[in-house]
């Protein structure tokens, strides 16, 4: 994250500043840093308002600079603003934003639907139509989001179950087979 904001600080670039929030804001981040993400990011949704990504890397930023009502308000955004699957996306921090301004049973709706988000994703890389696996190797071409999208939820999806739950989500070992399955091809 250091190296990123050393090369790419103050960008104005209308792809590459989000890029750069929202790769920032993974992990939890410094005070001092997270100001001038906010800012991009606040002039990124101002130049393309009906973007549900933007609104989504602004939840995203909110949540990190503990600004939870606001990172409800931008995700909720988000959320209605697409529909399709990478709605999914916004639910482990929607979650996270409820746990941390006490609201648990909200929290405990999102996670859940983040569970569910998960599940579908994963069967719908798993199935797998026809018959030969030699030419498939067990998994589908197109997966429901991109990958990026994917590994991102993950990690969102875990901190919010250590959060809520207090545990790591459990092993789908569905995750193994595809990996084995990859590692075969």
């Amino acid at each position: 994250r250091q190296r990123m904001n050393e090369l790419f600080r103050g960008t104005t670039a209308k792809d590459m500043a989000p890029e750069v929030v929202r790769t920032s804001v993974l992990l939890p981040i410094a005070n001092e840093d997270i100001a001038q993400l906010l800012r991009i990011q606040e002039r990124a949704v101002a130049n393309d308002p009906g973007s549900w990504l933007m609104h989504y890397i602004l939840g995203v930023a909110r949540y990190r600079a503990n600004d939870f009502d606001g990172a409800a308000v931008s995700l909720k955004t988000s959320f209605s603003s697409t529909n399709g699957t990478v709605r999914g996306l916004c639910n482990p921090i929607l979650a996270m934003s409820y746990a941390r301004k006490g609201q648990m049973t909200e929290a405990r709706e999102a996670l859940a639907e983040s569970a569910k988000t998960l599940d579908e994703w994963t069967r719908y890389r798993c199935n797998i139509s026809d018959g030969h696996w030699v030419v498939h190797r067990g998994a589908t071409v197109s997966w429901p989001v991109a990958w990026w999208d994917w590994v991102e939820f993950q990690i969102y999806y875990r901190e919010a179950c250590l959060l809520i739950d207090g545990n790591a989500p459990k092993d789908d070992g569905r995750e193994h087979v595809l990996k084995a399955r990859s590692l075969a091809a």
